[in-house]
This record gives structure tokens, sequence and C-alpha cells, in this order.
């Protein structure tokens, strides 16, 4: 009986939240950067999701069509927030109201992995939404911080940069990182060493498969979030450390990773990401198969906990709460991209300059 009125209530709840979806992603867009067609689109589809949850009866909405619902909802969202994401970045997020629309597009977000954890309170959040969502969700809120980052740093000098920056910074670090942890965390997260094994030639490709396994690196998606972290870790530590090589050529290490990869990129990968977690799992997936992580394992430098995965009501008002490492984060970050992109991926053409030369900043630290 309790369970039953457990499941009813999630529904009812499934149910208000898409009804008030439309609302919550028009307040995304300014007055004017508004288009009637697609809020028109964004009714109906939250409309029909809401019809489509309303039709289980009692007896069918059971634990797995509750997941299912969520998963639909997260999906939903995932697209709706992208065409607001990519009103910004066609913007360069000139608007004055830039920095507050990106917060509100990461609360939205954000709000999809609350409504999962109030409906299904004795799950991880990952085994309910599924770790490709949550990765996806993740990799979203800290590539659109890298973007909104990446213009503010060229945009402003280091004495007028605005107050939050530092935060945004931050909090992109903990999203790019999260990214790694939905699954199975790899060794270099967590603290462990990973080892080189010495291997016949005729294992080469086996073996290159194991490193990018190893490194967490599945798609290329993972190998942009070690370059974005790599360079947000840079660009904190510039802003506080701001005497550390002060003859260092500035407009050589401060120049845009545009020479690394293409910065458009993010976009596709949004629609790419929105586009894959509806298709079945590839053979490729399926070798890379990885374990349902539980929150409350922890990796070496976040503790990745489900308040670890939240983003901030208002992140000029949020304060970090754990201590990291932020040096040792962007030394491995962009140790593992450049160890990645001279080795299993080099026939992709991955640019490794700008990583080394972040890289060589790092290290020179005392």
């Amino acid at each position: 009986m309790a369970e039953n009125q457990t499941i009813t209530a999630a529904r009812q709840e499934m149910i208000v939240y898409c009804k008030h979806l439309p609302d919550i992603i028009s307040s995304l867009s300014t007055p004017t950067s508004g288009d009637d067609g697609n809020k028109l689109m964004c009714q109906e589809k939250c409309s029909s999701l809401c019809k489509h949850i309303s039709g289980y009866s009692s007896e069918m909405m059971t634990e797995a069509a509750v997941h299912e619902c969520l998963q639909a909802i997260a999906k939903l969202v995932l697209d709706l927030t992208f065409m607001e994401e990519k009103i910004l970045i066609d913007e360069d997020f000139s608007s004055k109201s830039s920095f507050y629309r990106v917060c509100n597009i990461i609360d939205t977000l954000q709000s999809v992995v609350d409504l999962a954890n109030r409906t299904v309170q004795d799950k991880p959040v990952a085994d309910v939404l599924s770790s490709e969502i949550m990765e996806c969700l993740q990799w979203r809120k800290g590539a659109l911080l890298y973007m909104y980052c990446h213009t503010i740093n060229t945009q402003f000098s280091s004495e007028s940069l605005p107050f939050y920056f530092s935060q945004c910074l931050e909090d992109g670090i903990k999203y790019l990182t999260s990214v790694f942890c939905t699954g199975s965390p790899p060794k270099w997260l967590t603290g462990a060493m990973l080892k080189k094994a010495e291997i016949d030639s005729e294992e080469e490709a086996e073996d290159k498969a194991g490193m990018l396994l190893a490194q967490g690196i599945l798609s290329d998606t993972h190998l942009l979030a070690l370059m974005y972290c790599g360079e947000l870790c840079y660009w904190h530590t510039k802003l506080h450390r701001p005497n550390v090589h002060k003859h260092e050529n500035k407009t050589k290490s401060d120049q845009s990773l545009n020479d690394a990869f293409d910065v458009s990129s993010v976009e596709r990968n949004f629609s790419k990401d929105c586009s894959q977690i509806n298709k079945s799992p590839s053979s490729h997936d399926s070798l890379v198969a990885r374990e349902s992580l539980k929150f409350g394992s922890s990796c070496a430098f976040y503790p990745v906990s489900e308040k670890c995965l939240t983003s901030p009501l208002s992140i000029a008002a949020q304060s970090t709460e754990t201590k990291i490492d932020i040096v040792k984060i962007g030394k491995l970050c962009l140790e593992n991209y450049v160890s990645a992109a001279h080795g299993p991926l080099v026939i992709g053409g991955w640019k490794t300059t700008k990583a080394e030369e972040i890289l060589q900043y790092l290290y020179n630290l005392k």
C-alpha cells in the first residue's frame, strides 16, 4: 500500500513538473529573443509528455515506468534547454543578462536531477536517469560554463573580471570532472596510478582500447571535457596567482583554444549527446559499458555524491564547500588529453600545442 502511494505521488509530481516546464523554459529567454514557434513547440512537447504520464493507471505505473518517465522528462529538458544555449552562444553572451541566463539554464538542467531525487528516494539518481543521461547533464552544464568563461576571459582584463568569474570556473571544473564519474570513475580521477602494460605488437589495438577505457575517454566529448577542464583550471590558477610568471607572453599564453580545436564543436556535441541517448547502445558502447556509480563513493578531488553533482541555485551566491587542488586536476586532465591525442587517438588529428603550453605553466608553479 505504501509503495503504491509513493508511486502515485511520484506520478503526480512528474505531471505537475511537465505542466510548469513551458513556463520554466520561457523564463530562460530574454523578451526579445523568444520565438513564438519555439514556444508553441515547447508547449506541445510538454503537453504530450504530460498526457503520456497521465495515461498510466495505478497498476501500470510501476517503478520501472517511473524511471522511464523521468528519463523522458530529462531528454525533453535537454532538448529544450539546448535551444536556449544555442541562442546564448550565437549572441556570444553579449546580453547583460547572459550570466543570469546561464545560471537559469544550469538550474533547469539540475531540476531534472532534483525531481528524480524527490520521486525515487531509495535509489541513486544515476540508476534512475541512467548514467548516460547523467553524464549528458553534467557535460552540458560544464561545457556551457566553459563557453561563458572563455568569452568573459577574452572580453575583460584580469583586473576587471566579474566577481563571480572564479566561482564559474570552479563550478565548470566540478561539472566537467563529474562527467567522468557518472559511471565507474577512471583511475586517474580516484587517485590510483595507471600502469602501462608491456604488450606484444599484436595486442596493440586491444591495449589502446583498454588505455582509453582506463582514462575514461569513451568519446570525443570526454576528450573535449579534459581539455575544457584543463583550461578552466589554468584560468583559475592565473586568476589566483597573478604574480606567477608575470613576464610571460600574455598574448601567447592566453590565446583562445581555437588553435587546439574548433570551439563550435561544443554545439555539435550538445546535439550529438542529446540524440545519442535516445539510441540503443552500439557494439562499442557495449565493449566499454560502465558500472553504475553508487553515489557516496568518491573521486580523489571531488566527493562524488548527489550534493557534489548539484548545481547552485545561484552560482554567484554559492561558495565552494570542498577544497580541491585545482592545479593537480588541471595537470591530470591535460596529461590524459595529451596522452590520448598522441596515442590511441592520434589518427583524429587532435592538436596538443596549447595543452602542452598550459602543462608547462602548471609544472613550473612553485
